[in-house]
């Protein structure tokens, strides 16, 4: 299965904006099905803007494209289609080393002191006995 995020913005070409209101319950309609589907796993509206953000979760892009274009109000909506992964389907070592032709690419990480950890500059750490005192000095040091 795979998830796609999709962004649905209003764009009514060819209809008047009365005309494309009073088609809205078709769309919502058809939206509703899907939800009690289970295709639509979330939708919302958003907010200070015409359209909404829905994530689907079909078999294939060829699929999601047969349930976008199945909305009644397709023909008057501008999608914005993102592949997304889960959390447990992303592979971070697929970053590490990137070969295409001839020419292997490094991740940033790769390249730091230690093998990805920041390292730190001499004397930008906690100092001891909290470092709280006037001036920047260890209580009780003047």
């Amino acid at each position: 299965m795979a998830l796609f995020a999709v962004l649905a913005t209003q764009s009514p070409t060819g209809i008047s904006a009365d005309d494309f209101r009073r088609r809205l319950p078709e769309g919502f309609a058809y939206i509703k099905e899907l939800v009690d589907k289970g295709v639509i796993r979330h939708n919302w509206i958003r907010v200070g803007a015409s359209g909404g953000l829905l994530i689907y979760r079909v078999d294939s892009h060829e699929e999601l494209n047969t349930l976008l274009y199945g909305n009644p109000l397709s023909p008057h909506l501008r999608f914005e289609v993102i592949p997304l992964a889960e959390v447990g389907g992303f592979d971070p070592r697929a970053f590490e080393s990137t070969t295409f032709g001839s020419t292997t690419f490094e991740s940033a990480a790769a390249e730091r002191p230690g093998g990805g950890g920041a390292a730190r500059r001499p004397g930008r750490g906690r100092r001891a006995g909290g470092g709280g005192g006037e001036g920047g000095r260890a209580a009780g040091g003047r």
